[in-house]
């Protein structure tokens, strides 16, 4: 299957892949405005850094906020070198004994959303047998219901042993990892029910699950560590979301965030064909940037023009910085559609390389990266932070 990976946020969870419409958009609707959900399977979200003070997520208040120290982007020395993509993990380190501290997400999302996490431990100071655990959870809407994973280190086999749980009952089986100090704790959503999985090297096992129905469809994830003696660590790190086309957050999020993600579908498209030599399929870029150019306007019907809307009508969710995010997608409109238009104007005169219009393109899709972004909770204003936080891949 095709995979396509990039370091942006696409961070919208109803990314798809996009039929490629090549006939001429001058005086027409948008072709794209049926598509949905045409092919992709899966796409995910890997957070490569957990920071409040950029992604949707905040620190729990448990009553003692100084007993853990809680950092970002820590070097994790088992993995240097490995490849595996955790050089760098949340730390968790407990100043006191009985140390917690958990994160949870700002934003609820609604469908199929499976999340995952990895949890080890580099030293076996102050892990106490039996107690220090690291956890994922799932959190349905309005107090609903709880599935829960736990890693729980257990010196007498020198590794973690998983449970689960739901709302407080424990599910069918556990799962002992003698000598393993990591273990991925995996919440799959597969529609009628959540499965709780876990894996250490080996294949991942299912513990149990906990049954779903539309009052547990809307949940919000987190993560933590509880239970650690004095200078007891736990890492975390590959957080995944992984979505289908069709997960909701706000309702003007989703479907602003469609047209966002179709916007870059085909500026992406289009940044392929001119970043190579020419000659260049100058008919391709024309259709390519047509569609974004529709779908990304001003207009009431564009991106743009939703979001300006939205913002005055106050529409939007409260982890949506509104504003901004009509101003990002403002200024790509003002840099896509004068592409578009310069293009066709080079067909006209018979030229053949769409050079003229690159920065155009490279400004355009920034912009709807951080449009994309703010939708969804992300509270930065910085493009290359958004870069070195989140990575999206589809399947």
């Amino acid at each position: 299957m095709q995979r396509h990976s990039t370091p942006v946020s696409r961070v919208v969870s109803r990314l798809f892949f996009l039929a490629v419409v090549t006939a001429p958009l001058f005086g027409g609707s948008c072709p794209c405005a049926a598509l949905g959900g045409n092919g992709a399977t899966k796409f995910t979200l890997t957070f490569k850094s957990l920071s409040t003070k950029t992604m949707p997520a905040a620190l729990e208040d448990d009553g003692d906020a100084k007993d853990v120290l809680v950092k970002d982007r820590v070097k994790f020395k088992p993995s240097k070198g490995s490849g595996d993509g955790l050089e760098k993990r949340l730390k968790l380190k407990s100043k006191k004994d009985g140390g917690s501290a958990s994160l949870a997400q700002a934003v609820q999302m609604t469908g199929d959303v499976s999340a995952q996490m990895v949890v080890a431990a580099d030293s076996l100071v102050g892990l106490v047998d039996g107690v220090s655990l690291g956890f994922l959870e799932r959190r349905a809407a309005n107090d609903g219901q709880v599935a829960r994973l736990v890693a729980t280190w257990k010196a007498g086999i020198d590794g973690f042993t998983v449970s689960g749980s739901v709302d407080g009952k424990p599910v069918e089986s556990t799962l002992d990892l003698p000598g393993e100090h990591q273990v991925l704790l995996n919440l799959l959503d597969v529609g009628s029910e959540i499965q709780l999985k876990a894996s250490g090297v080996g294949a991942p096992s299912t513990l149990g699950v906990a049954t779903q129905d539309g009052s547990t469809d809307t949940a919000v994830f987190a993560l933590g560590a509880e239970g650690l003696g004095v200078k007891g660590t736990l890492w975390f790190g590959g957080f995944q979301l992984a979505f289908p086309p069709t997960t909701a957050t706000g309702e003007v999020e989703t479907d602003v965030a469609g047209q966002l993600a179709a916007v870059w579908y085909y500026l992406d498209l289009a940044e392929q064909i001119v970043l190579q030599d020419p000659p260049h399929d100058m008919n391709a870029v024309y259709n390519d940037l047509g569609n974004a150019a529709i779908l990304i306007g001003t207009d009431p019907g564009g991106a743009a023009g939703k979001l300006a809307a939205a913002v005055e009508a106050g529409t939007l969710l409260p982890t949506t910085d509104g504003p901004l995010a009509a101003k990002k997608a403002k200024t790509a409109a003002g840099w896509v559609v004068p592409a578009w238009l310069d293009v066709n104007e080079l067909i006209q005169k018979g030229k053949t390389s769409a050079k003229p219009v690159k920065s155009h393109i490279k400004i355009g899709k920034t912009n709807v990266e951080m449009a994309l972004a703010l939708i969804h909770g992300f509270q930065s204003k910085s493009h290359s932070k958004l870069l070195s936080s989140v990575e999206f891949a589809v399947e």
